[in-house]
């Protein structure tokens, strides 16, 4: 004969870890990363809608020392946060991000790459005539933050001398009076 138990609720298990489910991808450097979201899981992976927890994220792996800028902290709304907004200021292959809450197992994203933002370069300008050697001083002008020390210069395939990186807006050269292609490298070629 068979037997009939009163009612009872069966309910999930406890998050224990945390897991992405929308991965970073690579994004220009200073650009808003595309969405990432992390969720609460079970031992077993299978997503924990309740309850709510605090996520915060932060950078793993730094291969350009960058720092990671929006809202790094946000809440889980059926089990699931979602970052928006997120940047990194300097370029670098293989990036990761760290998430972590109290007493749960943390994650760590796919790697991805900080690729460096196009040079905006708004002007060029002789500032002197041509000296013995032949050369005249040459000011460029770019967007801010787009030259840092270390930078090489060229017109042409020539390479341009006494170049300073006056600011993160201006390089000075000294280059041969001619009409060429500018080509301004970035130290390492990230």
């Amino acid at each position: 004969t068979g037997a009939t138990s009163s009612s009872f609720n069966i309910l999930p298990g406890s998050a224990t870890k945390l897991a992405f489910t929308q991965q970073p991808r690579d994004t220009n450097a200073g650009d808003p990363i595309p969405r990432v979201t992390v969720e609460l899981q079970h031992a077993t992976g299978k997503r924990v809608f309740f309850p709510s927890q605090t996520i915060t994220l932060a950078i793993g792996t730094n291969p350009g020392g960058g720092i990671l800028s929006g809202t790094t902290t946000a809440h889980t709304t059926e089990g699931e946060a979602g970052f928006f907004g997120l940047g990194i200021d300097k370029p670098g292959n293989g990036y990761t991000l760290v998430a972590s809450s109290p007493e749960l197992t943390g994650t760590t994203s796919a790697p991805f790459n900080i690729i460096p933002t196009p040079l905006k370069v708004r002007s060029v300008a002789r500032t002197s005539c041509p000296n013995a050697a032949g050369e005249m001083g040459v000011t460029i002008t770019g967007a801010w933050g787009d030259f840092v020390p270390g930078m090489t210069v060229s017109f042409g395939g020539v390479p341009a001398t006494n170049v300073t990186v006056v600011n993160s807006t201006t390089i000075t050269a000294s280059a041969v009076p001619g009409n060429f292609i500018l080509v301004i490298a970035i130290p390492g070629g990230v």
